[in-house]
C-alpha cells in the first residue's frame, strides 16, 4: 500500500506545466498507489481563484475514490476564505487546506493566518504548508504550531533543500508537525531526523508534476529503513492522519 500525500492537479500557467486526473490515475495504477492527496495547481488558485479551484478538486475527488482532496484559501480574503472553508470541509468533504505563503503574500506565523487555522482546529482538518525559505521556513511553521498544538500541520518538501537544517529543530518542538519528504534531496538530514524522532511523523509524497514518482520511491529505498519504518512513511502515518478505514 502507498499513500501519496501531495500532488498538484490542473494547469500551472506560471511554469507552463499541466497535470490531470487521468494521468495521475494511470501512474497510481502502475505503482500500486492506493490514494493520492490532490491539491490545486500553483498559481492563481492560491491568490484569488480558490473557490473555482476547490470545486474542481471536489469534482475530481468525488468522481474517483482514490483521489482525496485538499482545498486552498487566501487569508487576505478573510470572510470569503472562511465561507469557502465551510463549503470545502462541510459540503465538499475535503480533508484539509494547503497554503503557499510565499505565493500568497504572508508569513505563516502571522496572526492573519489564525482565523483559518482556528477553523481547521474546530473541524479537525489538516493544514498542509509548503516549507522552505522565508516566509514558510520550518521554524516559522513551528511558531504556528506553538499557537495551535491541536492542529496537525504537514510541512511539504521537508524544508525544500536549503532549509533542511530547520526540519529537526522544528519537529522537536511539537509532535503535531509532520513532514512529507518529497523534493528534499538531503538524504542524510532525513535519516538523522527519522533516527531521532522515529518514522511516525514522516510522509511519502510524489509532489507530481514537479518531482518524479520513481525518484521519490527510490529515496525511500536509499534511506535504508526496516520494513516497519518504510510502511510508516509509505502509508501507515498518512492513513492515521487522514482517518482512513
Amino acid at each position: 500500500m502507498i499513500i501519496d500525500f501531495h500532488v498538484e492537479i490542473g494547469n500551472n500557467d506560471y511554469y507552463e506545466i499541466s497535470f490531470n486526473a487521468d494521468a495521475l490515475l494511470k501512474i497510481m495504477d502502475e505503482y500500486n498507489i492506493s490514494y493520492s492527496i490532490i491539491t490545486p495547481a500553483y498559481g492563481t488558485p492560491y491568490i484569488y481563484d480558490f473557490d473555482k479551484a476547490n470545486k474542481e478538486i471536489y469534482l475530481m475527488s468525488n468522481k474517483h475514490r482514490k483521489l482525496l482532496g485538499f482545498a486552498t484559501v487566501n487569508p487576505w480574503f478573510l470572510d470569503k476564505s472562511l465561507n469557502e472553508l465551510r463549503k470545502a470541509l462541510k459540503d465538499y468533504k475535503l480533508l484539509g487546506v494547503k497554503l503557499i505563503p510565499y505565493l500568497q503574500g504572508f508569513s505563516i506565523n502571522h496572526k492573519m493566518v489564525y482565523p483559518i487555522v482556528e477553523y481547521l482546529s474546530k473541524h479537525r482538518a489538516i493544514l498542509y504548508v509548503l516549507s522552505g525559505y522565508h516566509p514558510q521556513s520550518p521554524l516559522e511553521i513551528a511558531d504556528l504550531a506553538d499557537v495551535f498544538p491541536e492542529v496537525n500541520i504537514v510541512m511539504g518538501f521537508a524544508g525544500f533543500t536549503d532549509f533542511w537544517m530547520e526540519v529537526l529543530p522544528a519537529m522537536r518542538r511539537h509532535e503535531n508537525i509532520y513532514a512529507d519528504i518529497s523534493c528534499q534531496s538531503n538524504i542524510r538530514a532525513i535519516k538523522e531526523a527519522i533516527k531521532e524522532l522515529g518514522s511516525e511523523r514522516f510522509l511519502f509524497a510524489s509532489s507530481m508534476p514537479y518531482s518524479d514518482i520513481e525518484v521519490e520511491l527510490e529515496k525511500i529505498k536509499i534511506l535504508g529503513l526496516d520494513d516497519y519504518d518504510k510502511e510508516n512513511i509509505l502509508w501507515r502515518n498518512a492513513k492515521g492522519l487522514l482517518k482512513l478505514p
